[in-house]
């Protein structure tokens, strides 16, 4: 009993030194963030690519910690210049196994979930999608700074998610509206789920007027 908790502990502090180094190549060899990369809807050039594939094969080749396998499967969803069409399905398919990989081996990780239902909808798995959607809400009702993220995914699998993930849903558009009139801008300007936001927005008279006076307002070279 003794040694295999002596193991457990071994097997604890291996992975989390593990963690660091995987944090520290990635420092030292100059490797663009997904996450950055992603947020700001940009590419990377070709010798990005090969820095991120480089670092993703020596974590898979060690010990591949939840912390590697988030970083590998951001970075299949990254758009590559260059890459047919093909192969963009196949690394959206890899993102998918390493992000449940990361979720299996960390599962009270919320922005991971989320993550997972992101690349389940660039792979076209919409139920999975959904599911992993449903549990990023579960885990971490609150997603700090990824609450615009969230939004974005869940508008494109509305109809699959369960009736307390969409009340979820809902109380954060509220939320961020109010917080954020920028952000209402955004949602009426490039939102493809105008109605249901408007419908959401009904909840709050003031936040439905600004949204709808935004929604109709004439692009700017029309306007007189």
């Amino acid at each position: 009993m003794v040694g295999r908790v002596v193991l457990c502990v071994l097997f604890l502090v291996g992975t989390y030194f593990t963690s660091l180094i995987f944090v520290a190549t990635i420092e030292r060899v100059g490797a663009p963030s997904p996450l950055a990369v992603m947020t700001t809807n940009g590419s990377i050039t070709p010798q990005a690519s090969r820095r991120m594939d480089s670092i993703c094969a020596d974590a898979l080749q060690t010990m591949p910690t939840a912390e590697s396998l988030r970083y590998c499967g951001l970075a299949e969803m990254i758009a590559r210049p260059g890459v047919a069409a093909a192969e963009t399905a196949e690394r959206y398919g890899r993102a998918v196994g390493y992000l449940e990989g990361s979720v299996n081996r960390s599962p009270f990780n919320g922005i991971t979930w989320l993550y997972l239902a992101a690349a389940n909808v660039a792979a076209g798995n919409m139920e999975a999608a959904a599911e992993a959607f449903d549990t990023s809400y579960e885990v971490s009702p609150i997603a700090v700074g990824m609450q615009g993220m969230r939004l974005g995914v869940g508008f494109s699998i509305l109809d699959s998610l369960k009736p307390i993930t969409l009340m979820s849903l809902e109380s954060e558009i509220l939320m961020l509206g109010a917080r954020n009139p920028r952000y209402l801008v955004q949602l009426a300007k490039s939102s493809n789920r105008l109605r249901y936001v408007a419908s959401t927005l009904t909840a709050e008279p003031k936040l439905f007027t600004r949204f709808m006076r935004i929604v109709r307002e004439p692009p700017p070279g029309l306007r007189r």
